[in-house]
């Protein structure tokens, strides 16, 4: 079994179980794309990769900031191999291009629950 990270990610409410976590490129790419949501960056920003919060204090804080922002969304558990690249976007994030597979993604809730990922 090869090393694994453990990363946080907030997935629009399509995401199914067992689906792979394709980048917004993708999804616009299969006609799937859901609405853009960040009026503070340009459309397309950042969409070739699947970005992600690292399984830290202050990741986990921010990705329960983003979960309570959009509380219909899910919180996924990625347990992602130490052979699989992650980049840095601008923002500081860690983020994997182009999609990340289903095997490796955890649904852990539908739905926001204050303070579920804290601890």
């Amino acid at each position: 079994m090869a090393d694994t990270s453990t990363y946080w990610h907030i997935a629009h409410p399509d995401y199914q179980s067992g689906d792979d976590l394709l980048c917004r490129s993708q999804l616009a790419q299969e006609g799937r794309a859901p609405e853009w949501a960040w009026d503070e960056a340009d459309q397309g920003f950042d969409g070739d990769v699947v970005c992600l919060f690292p399984d830290t204090a202050g990741g986990r804080t921010d990705a329960d900031w983003l979960w309570s922002e959009r509380p219909n969304y899910a919180l996924l558990r990625i347990d992602l191999p130490s052979d699989i690249r992650t980049i840095q976007v601008e923002e500081g994030y860690p983020a994997v291009p182009g999609c990340i597979c289903g095997e490796t993604v955890t649904v852990v809730r539908a739905g926001y629950v204050e303070g579920l990922i804290l601890g």
